[in-house]
């Protein structure tokens, strides 16, 4: 059985980009040999960049990352907005620690950074491909979260707490 893909978008020619981010991904994935760019697209105010990867993986992967991965980078007119990554597989594993949350029927979507704002500051095309590269192998290997890394919060109202096994509003 062949992997069905999530499409996203309204593709678009290359010089119809405006975005600096979107055209510098495309040539940073163009330069790295086991990236091939696939196509550029346009969805409300963004611009993305669809692309496959054969990222370092071992042979009996702990999830169930494939030795090449269709992914898209989504960008906004600016650096300050958070690039979106997403993995386009449709069965790709959505219980993966270090994965935005997002509705069952989207695609998942790969949690980069830490910290963006500080990101940011040195986050260059080539370093958000090598990121992608380095999410995916370390999720084949089942070490998203690091030894010394804190837990993410488990609920995302802070006005929400558990205490025991009851929800306190």
């Amino acid at each position: 059985m062949s992997d069905e893909y999530h499409q996203l978008g309204e593709t678009v020619s290359l010089d119809k980009l405006s975005y600096k981010l979107a055209i510098a991904f495309i040539k940073a994935v163009k330069k790295h040999r086991f990236a091939r760019f696939r196509r550029a697209f346009k969805e409300n105010e963004s611009e993305g960049v669809e692309f496959e990867c054969k990222p370092e993986t071992v042979q009996f992967p702990v999830e169930d990352i494939q030795k090449s991965e269709r992914l898209c980078a989504i960008f906004g007119q600016s650096d300050f907005v958070v690039p979106k990554v997403l993995a386009l597989r449709k069965n790709f594993p959505r219980n993966l620690l270090h994965v935005n949350l997002t509705e069952d029927n989207v695609p998942i979507s790969l949690c980069l950074f830490e910290n963006y704002e500080e990101d940011r500051l040195i986050l260059t095309p080539e370093r958000l491909v090598q990121k992608i590269f380095e999410w995916l192998r370390r999720a084949a290997l089942g070490e998203l979260h690091l030894q010394d890394q804190p837990l993410e919060p488990f609920l995302l109202n802070p006005l929400v707490v558990i205490v025991g096994n009851e929800v306190v509003v």
